[in-house]
């Protein structure tokens, strides 16, 4: 139940800290807990409406009684109905210190672990025009932006802070080009624009309503003369419907540490930072060096990036990923860098895990990069597999933190923590984890 918040419960909540999912967590003077959108740590607030459940309030607007010291006023101006940089509100040492907190603080908290090693959060200088992609919502009167706080509503804006200038133009390009064909962007759901430093100088990956409008078709011709463009429809693949032909989009292209290149067509996962991206592929290089692995298996590998990276220092190993698309992409830049010690495979992470590497060895190191939801599939694999070492990169604090709980509860002992802001002023944040087999010199487990 929502609503305007009754003298019952509108008690001044003073905040404590930021919670995973980005609220901050306070408390009333008699101890009631309150999860605050868009508190600070140190506000005390005055809520003023909340969802209620059964023994908490969750307030979603309230009365700044007194300020605390780690807010300050968002340089965005569209912060208060954007639903996009949720962190905005907080200044920038503040923000890294929270998110370092909700990393520690899931470890113990879910995965049970005892004084968690996480280091500061690495960053890449700047927290603003930083970010290579962004994805766009389209309402059903063709305007373009993002979902507004808390809200299905789209939240138009003639620019985005925290992206590069060159998507920003991108955006612009694309509310123009659709101006000359009446109707073609309302035929659009939601689309991903990214940018990349070589190849297409953008992408745009596009989930089209159905019936596909001819002028949205048009549309999509036009910017394919210049742009990579990918089309799809909810409930189908990439490719969309039959009778949508575009030319077959150029990859984009990343240059990764080492001297390898990542290669990504315009539905393939990326990250949405190159900088922070580059940062986090180096340090799981830098840490497979100083592991001395020669030998490993890189799980749900996408376009490939670690698996190429890792091949560009002389180690062999496999990529395995499930995505089609992501995979192609990852073997035309295999062949294109001359990379015969690396291999990709497609197929299902879990299924794969103790299955693809060398009959009757095991890796030096398996790197496992799952979606949102984490790698639960995959760990009992990885147990019976028992690599020396494994690298696991995670954008969930909570998921990380329960499939870190099982394998050091399956013997591994968990060696550094380092998150990554690879998403400024917002809750986000990616973490790589360094775990080492307690008997890495002994037999294979199975």
């Amino acid at each position: 139940m929502s609503g305007a918040v009754d003298t019952a419960t509108a008690a001044d909540v003073v905040v404590e800290r930021m919670v995973p999912g980005g609220a901050g967590l306070g408390r009333t003077a008699d101890g009631r807990i309150r999860l605050v959108a868009g508190g600070a740590p140190g506000d005390r607030l005055r809520p003023r409406e909340g969802d209620r459940g059964d023994d908490a309030l969750t307030v979603r607007a309230f009365e700044i009684v007194e300020r605390g010291a780690d807010r300050v006023e968002p340089e965005c101006p569209w912060a208060d109905r954007c639903g996009g940089c949720d962190w905005m509100h907080l200044e920038r040492a503040a923000e890294l210190r929270e998110k370092r907190a909700v990393v520690r603080d899931a470890l113990v908290r879910v995965g049970r672990l005892q004084a968690p090693p996480v280091e500061a959060v690495r960053t890449a200088g700047a927290s603003i025009a930083l970010r290579d992609r962004l994805r766009l919502h389209v309402s059903d009167a063709g305007a373009v932006g993002l979902l507004g706080a808390r809200s299905r509503a789209v939240v138009e804006i003639d620019r985005c802070l925290v992206a590069r200038p060159e998507l920003n133009a991108a955006i612009g390009e694309l509310r123009a080009a659709g101006r000359r064909y009446a109707g073609a962007l309302a035929g659009i759901e939601e689309l991903e624009l990214r940018v990349a430093p070589a190849g297409p100088p953008v992408a745009l990956a596009a989930r089209l309503r159905e019936p596909t409008q001819l002028a949205t078709v048009a549309l999509l011709r036009e910017l394919a003369r210049r742009w990579a463009v990918g089309i799809g429809t909810r409930g189908r693949g990439p490719g969309g419907p039959a009778r949508v032909r575009l030319p077959q989009p150029e990859d984009q292209r990343w240059p990764l540490p080492g001297g390898a290149t990542l290669s990504a067509p315009p539905d393939a996962f990326t990250q949405p930072s190159r900088e922070v991206a580059a940062l986090l592929v180096g340090a799981v290089v830098a840490g497979a060096r100083q592991r001395g692995v020669r030998t490993f298996v890189d799980l749900y590998c996408g376009a490939g990036a670690f698996t190429l990276a890792l091949g560009a220092t002389g180690a062999s190993g496999v990529g395995v990923e499930r995505d089609g698309s992501a995979l192609r992409a990852a073997e035309r830049q295999r062949r294109a860098a001359g990379a015969s010690g690396v291999r990709f495979v497609r197929g299902d992470a879990a299924s794969l895990v103790d299955r693809v590497g060398e009959p009757g060895e095991r890796p030096d190191l398996v790197v496992v990069d799952p979606p949102r939801a984490g790698a639960r599939g995959a760990v009992e694999g990885l147990l019976r597999l028992r690599p020396a070492h494994v690298a696991m990169c995670s954008c969930d604090p909570a998921t990380l933190a329960r499939d870190l709980g099982a394998l050091v509860a399956g013997g591994y002992a968990l060696e550094e923590i380092v998150p990554f802001d690879m998403f400024p002023r917002t809750h986000h944040v990616e973490t790589l984890a360094w775990l080492r087999v307690a008997d890495a010199g002994g037999p294979r487990a199975g």
